[in-house]
C-alpha cells in the first residue's frame, strides 16, 4: 500500500511539475502567480519551484527596479544555460537548420539551399551545419541534448526506417534517429514535419490564441500535408505521419497521382508551364523549364491574368478538399502554412470564396494564415525537443 500511495505522490508531483514548466514558457513568474495560473496552493508551488531549481531547470530572475515602493516578489525562469536542442526541417527546398536554448530562443539559423533529393551529402552537410552552430560565440560551445528532425514521408514505429519518402535517396536504408544520435551522440526525435508545424501553431501561433478542441493545419508549399488537432490531441495515427495528404489521390482515373499534383506550388509550376505552351507567347516566363516563387508571385500580386487563373485554380482545389475534411472530422479551424503565404489575402480570400460556393451546409469553416511566417515546423521542432529533454530530467528524479 505504501508503494502505491508513494507512486501517487509521485504521479502528481509529475503532473504539477509538468504545469509549472508549461506556464514558465511564456517568461518569469513569482510563486503566487505560478500558484493562481497552475490551481495550487502557495506552499505547494514554492515547493515544486524548489524542486525545479534543484534540477537546474529554474533560476532566479534578476531584480530589476520598478519604482514602486515595497518590497518586489522573487520571479524564476527557465535555465537557457541548461544546454542547446538543433532542429532540423526537411520539409521545402531549403533544408533549415536552428539551434535553441532551454528557453525556446533561438541562437542560430542557417539553411542548406535548393535541395531537390536529400542524399547523404546533403546528411552531411546538415551535421556540418550542426557543428559550425555549435561553436557559434551566440552558442557558446554549450551541450548539445537533443536533435529534432522534421520529415517528410511515412517511417515505421517498429524499424525506424522510411516507409514512403520520395525526397530521400534510398530512403527505405535510412534511419533518422541512428543516424543523428551516432553523429552527435545525443537524444533524437523524429517528427512528422506537418505535426511539428502544428505544435508551434498551437504554442507561438494563431491557435495559441484560439485554444480550439479541434483544428487542421495545412503545410502548402512545394507539397500539401496536414495535420489535425482532435479533441485537444494531435492525431499521429498508426505511423506517427497520419496526414499526408502529398500522396492522397483525388482522381480514380489516375490512383498513383497524388493530391500534391493537382494543387501545390509545385502543382502550380505545372499548370503555368502547360498553359504557357499553349497561350502564353509573350509572357515573362515563356521558355523557362524551372519556374521561381518569387518571380510567380510577384506576378501574381501585379494582376498577371494567366498566373493569376492558375492560381485561383489551386485554390479552388484547395477549398474542395477543405470542404471534405470538414464534412469527414467535423472540423471549423483552418491554419495554413508555407510559401503560399507569400500570395497575400487574395489567395485566402479565392479560398473562402470556393469554400462559400461549395459548402453544402451552414456550418462556417475558419480558414487563416499561420502567424509565424514560415517558422512553425522549426518552433514545433525545439519545443518538441526541449519538452523531451524536460521530461527526461523529471522522470529521472522520480525513480
Amino acid at each position: 500500500m505504501k508503494n502505491k500511495s508513494l507512486a501517487n505522490q509521485n504521479f502528481i508531483r509529475y503532473n504539477n511539475q509538468l504545469k509549472v514548466l508549461d506556464i514558465m514558457k511564456l517568461g518569469s513568474h513569482s510563486c503566487t502567480d505560478i500558484a493562481k495560473k497552475a490551481g495550487l496552493s502557495n506552499t505547494a508551488a514554492e515547493n515544486i519551484v524548489d524542486e525545479l531549481i534543484g534540477m537546474n531547470i529554474l533560476v532566479q530572475s534578476h531584480r530589476t527596479e520598478t519604482g514602486r515602493p515595497g518590497r518586489r516578489p522573487i520571479k524564476y525562469h527557465l535555465n537557457g544555460e541548461l544546454g542547446v536542442v538543433a532542429s532540423v526541417d526537411l520539409t521545402d527546398r531549403d533544408l533549415l537548420v536552428c539551434i535553441s536554448n532551454m528557453n525556446r530562443q533561438i541562437l542560430f539559423r542557417d539553411t542548406v539551399k535548393n535541395v531537390i533529393i536529400i542524399t547523404e551529402s546533403v546528411f552531411r552537410e546538415i551535421f556540418a551545419v550542426i557543428r559550425k552552430g555549435l561553436a557559434t560565440p551566440t552558442v557558446g560551445r554549450k551541450k548539445l541534448l537533443a536533435v529534432c528532425v522534421a520529415s517528410p514521408g511515412i517511417i515505421s514505429p517498429e524499424t525506424g526506417r522510411y516507409i514512403l519518402a520520395p525526397r530521400i535517396e534510398n530512403y527505405e536504408k535510412v534511419n533518422l534517429s541512428e543516424l543523428f544520435a551516432k553523429e552527435f551522440d545525443c537524444d533524437v526525435i523524429v517528427k512528422k514535419d506537418i505535426a511539428a508545424g502544428l505544435v508551434g501553431e498551437m504554442q507561438f501561433g494563431a491557435l495559441s490564441d484560439l485554444r480550439p478542441k479541434n483544428a487542421v493545419f495545412v503545410h502548402f508549399d512545394v507539397n500539401i500535408g496536414l495535420a489535425f488537432l482532435l479533441e485537444g490531441k494531435i492525431h499521429e495515427g498508426d505511423h506517427g505521419f497520419a496526414g499526408e495528404l502529398g500522396f492522397y489521390a483525388p482522381d480514380v482515373n489516375a490512383p498513383m497521382r497524388g493530391a500534391g499534383e493537382y494543387f501545390s506550388i509545385t502543382a502550380m509550376y505545372i499548370d503555368i508551364i502547360e498553359r504557357l505552351k499553349k497561350e502564353g507567347a509573350d509572357h515573362p516566363l515563356v521558355g523557362k523549364a524551372v519556374l521561381d516563387f518569387d518571380e510567380v508571385k510577384l506576378l501574381f500580386l501585379s494582376g498577371d491574368e494567366l498566373v493569376s487563373s492558375v492560381v485561383k485554380k489551386n485554390a479552388e482545389n484547395l477549398a474542395v478538399q477543405l470542404l471534405n475534411i470538414a464534412y469527414l472530422l467535423d472540423v471549423e479551424n483552418v491554419v495554413i502554412d508555407g510559401r503560399i503565404v507569400e500570395l497575400g489575402d487574395k489567395f485566402l480570400e479565392y479560398v473562402d470564396s470556393y469554400i462559400s460556393r461549395y459548402r453544402r451546409t451552414k456550418t462556417r469553416i475558419n480558414v487563416q494564415y499561420t502567424t509565424l511566417m514560415n517558422r512553425a515546423i522549426t518552433l514545433g521542432c525545439i519545443s518538441s525537443a526541449v519538452d523531451a529533454e524536460y521530461d527526461k530530467l523529471l522522470r529521472a528524479r522520480q525513480e
